[in-house]
């Protein structure tokens, strides 16, 4: 069985960390990364929608039978979409339900904060799904344009984070004030979630929903019995891109160790 994960950038190399140990041998991974287009946060919702088609096709011809959108904003947008395109038996999973599950089990009768993308925001998709819970939930979307760039572009190890000055002029204004949790709607924050945790000093909680994604993919291929407690074996795994970048080789190959290269495919 083969696995496809695709973000517009580096967001979705969270998920990868979490299942490149755990899945088993037989199966594989194959990451795409449309940093031609990046960031998917302030393209139209037609551009998102056809990018992402051109992806799940290139996905779709190399076998794979699970297709995940690990990009917040390309699942605002085209989860229904894709869910009609691909054939029968080929399963879709995006990146905002696995969170709005987390939440239906977590919280009720608060102020839930969320940053992400301009689309994102725009699209209204986080605001939509938890009221429909009938939780007494209220969530207040703050859009954060500048810091997935900031991310994608940040080399590891710089002794200074370039983002904590724009992270905290994002979260100190007063429509913040009363929220009970931070929603961090982009799989790119996964890699400033300790940054945020450090801001709030750790007085609420924040959800990462690249972390759960990543819950909800191993759960799935659990049931597929692709999960294996033998960590000496590593699924196979192989990166495409649509434009390489030296900052995504970096993060890609600091994640799997150099061991794998990555090819360029034009969408």
């Amino acid at each position: 069985m083969r696995i496809g994960i695709f973000d517009s950038g580096i967001g979705g190399l969270g998920v990868v960390t979490e299942l490149i140990n755990k899945t088993a041998p037989h199966a594989s991974i194959l990451y795409f990364a449309d940093t031609a287009h990046f960031p998917y946060g302030d393209k139209s919702k037609s551009d998102v929608v056809s990018y992402s088609i051109k992806i799940t096709d290139f996905l779709l011809q190399n076998g794979c039978d699970i297709i995940v959108i690990a990009c917040v904003t390309a699942s605002s947008v085209v989860t229904d979409v894709l869910k009609a395109y691909v054939p029968s038996g080929v399963k879709i999973i995006n990146a905002i339900d696995p969170t709005v599950s987390h939440i239906k089990k977590k919280f009720s009768d608060c102020t839930i904060g969320l940053i992400g993308t301009q689309l994102t925001v725009k699209s209204m998709v986080f605001e939509k799904k938890i009221k429909a819970l009938n939780q007494g939930i209220v969530v207040r979307s703050v859009a954060t344009p500048q810091l997935a760039p900031i991310i994608e572009d940040t080399i590891i190890g710089e002794t200074t984070s370039p983002y904590k000055a724009y992270i905290k002029s994002c979260l100190n204004i007063e429509f913040l004030d009363s929220i009970k949790a931070l929603i961090l709607g982009c799989t790119h924050y996964n890699f400033v979630s300790l940054d945020i945790n450090e801001y709030y000093k750790c007085s609420i909680p924040v959800i990462d929903c690249g972390f759960q994604l990543a819950l909800q993919v191993t759960d799935l291929l659990d049931d597929y019995n692709l999960i294996t407690s033998n960590t000496s074996k590593k699924v196979e795994l192989k990166f495409f891109a649509s434009k390489f970048t030296p900052a995504f080789a970096e993060k890609a190959n600091i994640i799997c160790k150099n061991e794998y290269s990555i090819e360029e495919i034009l969408i």
